[in-house]
């Protein structure tokens, strides 16, 4: 930045002896170069904008003269290629921060949420597990219901005999057991 700020001062310093060298009316040489004072001293108070704004002047000015005079003058015509190429320099600089820097500002709204992602692949199946422990033994059921056969009757091409009246018993045959009792009564 310090060799920046030399070589501005110096193109300022320049310009100045140049219209101070030119063959103008005295009172718009001393018109333009209250212009190219006040850039210096803006420039002395790093005020680069004003710089800019008095280089615009200026060069507003001597274009005017020029288009008044009808007439090319190579000299002014040099001292604006000068002052142009003076204000590239100025546009280029970084402009210093004013101020300290405020508070950082809320936090934005969520914004919505995305579509749904693919379903991936299904993933390999597990190997099986253990054999779980047996479970407990489950309620007995209810009895079955008893036939009461009267003792006269045959089953299965046996013949049952008959007990003393009263009485009831069971018979065995096998896969059938067959319940003797009292007889309903058919009265």
């Amino acid at each position: 930045m310090k060799s920046a700020k030399l070589s501005i001062e110096s193109l300022l310093l320049e310009i100045r002896n140049e219209i101070n060298g030119l063959d103008l009316e005295e009172g718009f040489q001393h018109s333009i170069l209250d212009d190219v004072e006040l850039a210096v001293e803006c420039f002395g108070g790093k005020n680069i904008l004003s710089v800019l704004n008095c280089l615009a002047v200026l060069v507003g000015k001597l274009q005017t003269y020029l288009i008044w005079s009808d007439c090319r003058n190579p000299v002014i015509e040099k001292l604006l290629v000068n002052i142009h190429h003076l204000q590239q320099i100025l546009i280029k600089l970084p402009v210093c921060i004013i101020g300290p820097t405020g508070p950082t500002g809320a936090t934005g709204a969520t914004g919505a949420t995305g579509a749904a992602g693919l379903v991936g692949p299904p993933g390999f199946v597990g190997a099986t597990g253990p054999v779980g422990a047996t479970g407990p033994s489950g309620a007995a059921g209810p009895a079955g219901k008893t036939t009461i056969v009267t003792c006269s009757s045959s089953v299965s091409g046996v013949s049952i005999q008959k007990k003393p009246s009263g009485k009831s018993g069971s018979f065995d045959f096998g896969t059938h057991t067959v319940t003797c009792g009292k007889a309903p009564s058919t009265k």
